[in-house]
């Protein structure tokens, strides 16, 4: 019972913490504004070989670099910060954050999220998930 309830305590908690990350981040966006922007994110995933296209990205004030959330096709966001880019540095931002996505990073992220919970109890799980998240 008590491993039960870390389990649920700390995969819960994880689930909870992303989607209030997710939604404070989109709540504190806009539109991009520049039709250019939208155009390049078009072709590099027409480039990229998707048959079912990603929503355009979204600007917010509340990021330093761009990011892309969410888990499933129809909720995944790339959201870039309110920063200027020229064009070949938008380009690289795109197929870095597509190749994320196309590796099924959000998914792998959430495996991890479950693995901590199963193994609650050991401390040395609590780091081994944050150098996962880093990319160590």
């Amino acid at each position: 019972i008590i491993w039960a309830a870390g389990f649920l305590a700390v995969f819960t908690g994880g689930i909870l913490r992303h989607l209030l990350f997710r939604r404070r981040i989109l709540k504190a966006s806009r539109p991009e504004a520049d039709p250019a922007v939208t155009v390049l994110w078009e072709q590099i995933q027409q480039d990229a070989g998707l048959k079912k296209r990603l929503a355009p990205p979204v600007r917010s004030g509340l990021i330093r670099t761009p990011v892309s959330i969410g888990l499933f096709r129809a909720s995944l966001r790339i959201v870039l910060p309110e920063t200027s880019y020229s064009e070949a540095e938008l380009r690289l931002v795109f197929r870095h954050e597509l190749a994320h996505i196309l590796r099924s990073d959000p998914h792998a992220k959430l495996f991890m999220t479950f693995c901590t919970a199963v193994c609650w109890w050991n401390p040395l799980m609590y780091p081994a998930m944050r150098c996962a998240a880093e990319g160590r």
